[in-house]
C-alpha cells in the first residue's frame, strides 16, 4: 500500500496563498471576502456554526424535548449524537494536534441532539454547553446543491441565536454567556467522474503531481489566528466514501475562536465577529490548497 502522510503544526499562517493566482491576501479579511464564500456547491457536504457557553445550561430531558418541538418545525428528523467534549484554546507556546484539537472532558447529563428540518438543508444541534446551526447537503456529492453561501448562513445564524436566547429566557429565565465560537466545513470531492479516476493532485495543490496513485492518504495541519489566544483553525484531508458509495477525497476544516468577554450589544453580534474571522482564515487556506476547478 502506498501511503502518503503529511502533518504540519504551525503557529503562523501557511503561506501557500502567496504563490497561487487566487490569493485573497491579508487585506481580503473583509465583508467583500465573505461575499465570495466557498464556491463548493458540488463538493460541500455540511457547514455548521456553533457557540459554546461559559456555563452548561441547566437542562433536563424535558427541556430538550421542548427545544425539539420549538426548533424542529413540522415533522423534523432528529437523532441522538455522541457527546462532544469541551474545547479549550491553546496556551501561548503550546503545540496543537491538527487531527484532534478538542480535549476530553466530563460528560453531560442530557443527550446531544441533532435536528434536520423539513427542507432537509437546515440543521440544529443542542448540547447542554453549546448550540449550533448549519446547512446540510441533501443530494449526492458531485451534484449541484442549493447552498446559500456563508453570508446567507450568517444572517440565518444571527436570527437563530436571538430566537434561542428568547426561548431560553422564557424556558429557564437565563441569558447564556458565550465562551468559544466554532465553525466547520465538510467537503467531499468525487475521485471518479464519467469513468475517469482523478488523482489527489488534481484536487489539492499541495500534493506532488508525479506521485503514484495512493491507496491511503492523510494530510493534516493547524494554524493560529495571529496568536493562540485569538483562535485556531485545523484542516484534514483523507480518502473515504460519500453516499451512496462514491470514492471521495474528504477535506474538512474546523475552527475555534474566543467570544469577546465581556460582550456588549446583542449576543449574535459578538458571536458573528468571531465566526467571520474563522471563515476568512478557512477561505484563505482553502483557496491556497485546492484548485478552483476541482
Amino acid at each position: 500500500m502506498d501511503t502518503f502522510t503529511v502533518a504540519r503544526l504551525a503557529t503562523r499562517p501557511l503561506r501557500w496563498a502567496s504563490r497561487v493566482a487566487m490569493n485573497p491576501g491579508k487585506a481580503a479579511r473583509s465583508t467583500s471576502s465573505r461575499s465570495c464564500s466557498m464556491p463548493l456547491t458540488r463538493s460541500l457536504q455540511e457547514v455548521v456554526l456553533a457557540v459554546h457557553f461559559v456555563e452548561p445550561l441547566p437542562f433536563n430531558i424535558v427541556d430538550v424535548a421542548a427545544w425539539v418541538s420549538v426548533f424542529g418545525g413540522a415533522n423534523p428528523t432528529f437523532v441522538q449524537l455522541p457527546l462532544a467534549p469541551p474545547f479549550q484554546l491553546p496556551t501561548p507556546g503550546a503545540l496543537i494536534n491538527p487531527v484532534t484539537v478538542q480535549l476530553v472532558g466530563e460528560t453531560a447529563a442530557i443527550p446531544r441532539v441533532r435536528l434536520q428540518g423539513p427542507d432537509k438543508h437546515t440543521v440544529h444541534v443542542l448540547q447542554n454547553d453549546r448550540v449550533a446551526f448549519g446547512w446540510h447537503r441533501d443530494v449526492e456529492v458531485g451534484v449541484e446543491a442549493d447552498y446559500p453561501g456563508y453570508d446567507g448562513l450568517r444572517g440565518r445564524w444571527a436570527e437563530e441565536i436571538e430566537r434561542f436566547v428568547d426561548w431560553l429566557q422564557t424556558r429557564v429565565a437565563l441569558t447564556p454567556s458565550p465562551r468559544v465560537v466554532e465553525l466547520s466545513y465538510n467537503n467531499a470531492y468525487r475521485l471518479e467522474i464519467d469513468g475517469h479516476r482523478r488523482k489527489i493532485s488534481d484536487i489539492l495543490r499541495v500534493v506532488d503531481p508525479d506521485r503514484r496513485p495512493a491507496n491511503a492518504f492523510n494530510l493534516a495541519w493547524s494554524e493560529f489566528l495571529d496568536s493562540p489566544e485569538q483562535g485556531v483553525v485545523s484542516a484534514q484531508a483523507g480518502l473515504g466514501h460519500a453516499p451512496p458509495g462514491h470514492a471521495v477525497l474528504a477535506l474538512n476544516y474546523l475552527g475555534f475562536a474566543p467570544s469577546p468577554q465581556p460582550w456588549v450589544g446583542s449576543l449574535s453580534s459578538a458571536i458573528l465577529d468571531a465566526s467571520d474571522k474563522l471563515h476568512d482564515r478557512i477561505l484563505e487556506i482553502h483557496r491556497a490548497a485546492v484548485f478552483a476547478e476541482a
